[in-house]
Protein backbone atom coordinates (compact mmCIF):
# COMPACT_ATOMS: atom_id res chain seq x y z
CA UNK A 1 0.00 0.00 0.00
CA UNK A 2 2.74 2.49 0.90
CA UNK A 3 4.86 1.45 -2.03
CA UNK A 4 7.58 3.61 -3.53
CA UNK A 5 5.19 4.80 -6.25
CA UNK A 6 2.56 5.74 -3.67
CA UNK A 7 5.09 7.60 -1.56
CA UNK A 8 6.40 9.50 -4.58
CA UNK A 9 2.84 10.55 -5.46
CA UNK A 10 2.12 11.62 -1.89
CA UNK A 11 5.43 13.46 -1.65
CA UNK A 12 4.65 15.45 -4.80
CA UNK A 13 1.24 16.44 -3.43
CA UNK A 14 2.71 17.39 -0.06
CA UNK A 15 5.48 19.44 -1.69
CA UNK A 16 2.97 21.33 -3.85
CA UNK A 17 0.81 22.14 -0.82
CA UNK A 18 3.88 23.22 1.17
CA UNK A 19 5.10 25.45 -1.67
CA UNK A 20 1.72 27.17 -1.98
CA UNK A 21 1.28 27.53 1.77
CA UNK A 22 4.76 29.03 2.26
CA UNK A 23 4.37 31.38 -0.73
CA UNK A 24 1.07 32.67 0.68
CA UNK A 25 2.59 33.16 4.13
CA UNK A 26 5.60 35.00 2.70
CA UNK A 27 3.25 37.29 0.80
CA UNK A 28 1.64 38.18 4.13
CA UNK A 29 5.03 39.19 5.48
CA UNK A 30 4.29 38.21 9.09
CA UNK A 31 2.78 35.01 10.42
CA UNK A 32 2.83 32.62 13.34
CA UNK A 33 4.96 29.71 12.16
CA UNK A 34 3.34 27.19 14.51
CA UNK A 35 -0.28 28.11 13.81
CA UNK A 36 -0.10 29.26 10.20
CA UNK A 37 2.45 26.73 8.90
CA UNK A 38 3.16 23.82 11.25
CA UNK A 39 -0.47 23.30 12.31
CA UNK A 40 -1.98 24.27 8.95
CA UNK A 41 0.11 21.95 6.76
CA UNK A 42 -0.98 18.57 8.19
CA UNK A 43 -4.54 19.85 8.51
CA UNK A 44 -4.55 20.26 4.73
CA UNK A 45 -2.57 17.23 3.57
CA UNK A 46 -3.46 14.42 5.98
CA UNK A 47 -7.27 14.53 5.63
CA UNK A 48 -6.92 15.05 1.87
CA UNK A 49 -4.50 12.14 1.55
CA UNK A 50 -6.85 9.86 3.49
CA UNK A 51 -9.84 10.94 1.41
CA UNK A 52 -11.73 12.97 4.02
CA UNK A 53 -13.92 15.84 2.89
CA UNK A 54 -12.44 19.35 3.35
CA UNK A 55 -15.40 20.46 5.47
CA UNK A 56 -14.47 17.85 8.09
CA UNK A 57 -11.00 19.26 8.80
CA UNK A 58 -12.05 21.25 11.88
CA UNK A 59 -13.48 18.10 13.43
CA UNK A 60 -10.27 16.26 12.71
CA UNK A 61 -8.01 18.87 14.34
CA UNK A 62 -10.15 18.85 17.48
CA UNK A 63 -9.94 15.05 17.50
CA UNK A 64 -6.18 15.22 17.10
CA UNK A 65 -5.97 17.56 20.07
CA UNK A 66 -8.07 15.15 22.13
CA UNK A 67 -5.98 12.20 21.01
CA UNK A 68 -2.72 13.92 21.97
CA UNK A 69 -3.99 15.14 25.35
CA UNK A 70 -5.54 11.77 26.22
CA UNK A 71 -2.17 10.04 26.19
CA UNK A 72 -0.99 11.75 29.34
CA UNK A 73 -2.21 11.88 32.91
CA UNK A 74 -5.76 12.76 33.87
CA UNK A 75 -5.03 16.44 34.40
CA UNK A 76 -6.75 19.73 33.58
CA UNK A 77 -5.38 19.73 30.01
CA UNK A 78 -6.90 16.32 29.31
CA UNK A 79 -10.20 17.17 30.98
CA UNK A 80 -10.50 20.47 29.07
CA UNK A 81 -9.81 18.66 25.80
CA UNK A 82 -12.46 16.04 26.58
CA UNK A 83 -15.00 18.77 27.42
CA UNK A 84 -14.19 20.72 24.22
CA UNK A 85 -14.62 17.69 22.01
CA UNK A 86 -17.85 16.13 23.27
CA UNK A 87 -19.34 14.10 20.43
CA UNK A 88 -16.32 14.44 18.18
CA UNK A 89 -14.91 10.90 18.65
CA UNK A 90 -18.20 9.43 17.37
CA UNK A 91 -18.13 11.84 14.39
CA UNK A 92 -14.53 10.88 13.57
CA UNK A 93 -15.43 7.20 13.81
CA UNK A 94 -18.15 7.81 11.20
CA UNK A 95 -15.80 9.84 8.97
CA UNK A 96 -13.26 7.01 8.92
CA UNK A 97 -15.73 4.49 7.51
CA UNK A 98 -15.47 3.41 3.88
CA UNK A 99 -18.61 5.24 2.72
CA UNK A 100 -17.30 8.58 4.05
CA UNK A 101 -13.95 8.41 2.26
CA UNK A 102 -13.11 9.46 -1.29
CA UNK A 103 -12.44 6.45 -3.49
CA UNK A 104 -9.00 7.65 -4.56
CA UNK A 105 -7.53 8.35 -1.12
CA UNK A 106 -5.24 6.32 1.09
CA UNK A 107 -8.19 5.53 3.39
CA UNK A 108 -9.97 3.68 0.56
CA UNK A 109 -6.76 1.80 -0.19
CA UNK A 110 -6.54 0.75 3.46
CA UNK A 111 -10.07 -0.67 3.18
CA UNK A 112 -9.19 -2.47 -0.07
CA UNK A 113 -6.08 -4.02 1.46
CA UNK A 114 -8.02 -5.07 4.56
CA UNK A 115 -10.60 -6.73 2.29
CA UNK A 116 -7.83 -8.70 0.58
CA UNK A 117 -6.40 -9.75 3.94
CA UNK A 118 -9.79 -10.85 5.27
CA UNK A 119 -9.98 -8.12 7.92
CA UNK A 120 -13.32 -6.65 8.95
CA UNK A 121 -14.73 -3.24 8.04
CA UNK A 122 -14.28 -2.26 11.71
CA UNK A 123 -10.59 -3.22 11.61
CA UNK A 124 -10.09 -1.14 8.47
CA UNK A 125 -11.87 1.86 10.00
CA UNK A 126 -9.66 1.61 13.08
CA UNK A 127 -6.57 1.56 10.86
CA UNK A 128 -7.73 4.69 9.01
CA UNK A 129 -8.42 6.44 12.31
CA UNK A 130 -5.06 5.32 13.70
CA UNK A 131 -3.25 6.55 10.60
CA UNK A 132 -4.96 9.90 10.96
CA UNK A 133 -4.30 10.14 14.70
CA UNK A 134 -0.64 9.33 14.31
CA UNK A 135 -0.18 11.81 11.46
CA UNK A 136 -1.62 15.06 12.77
CA UNK A 137 0.03 16.12 16.00
CA UNK A 138 3.37 14.48 15.29
CA UNK A 139 3.62 16.27 11.95
CA UNK A 140 2.55 19.64 13.37
CA UNK A 141 4.89 19.35 16.34
CA UNK A 142 7.79 18.09 14.22
CA UNK A 143 7.47 21.01 11.79
CA UNK A 144 7.07 23.49 14.64
CA UNK A 145 10.11 22.19 16.51
CA UNK A 146 12.17 22.22 13.31
CA UNK A 147 11.23 25.84 12.60
CA UNK A 148 12.03 26.77 16.20
CA UNK A 149 15.43 25.07 16.02
CA UNK A 150 16.26 26.75 12.70
CA UNK A 151 15.16 30.14 14.02
CA UNK A 152 17.44 29.73 17.04
CA UNK A 153 20.40 28.43 15.04
CA UNK A 154 20.10 28.83 11.27
CA UNK A 155 23.55 27.36 10.70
Amino acid sequence: MLTGATLIKIRKRFAAVADTLVANLLDRGRFDAQIDLANAFPLIVVPTMLGLAPEDRDVMIAYSDLNFNSMGPDNSLRRASVARTAGIPARVEALCRRDSLAGDGLGARIFDECDKAGLSEEDAAILVRTFFSASMDTTANGIGMTIHALARDPN
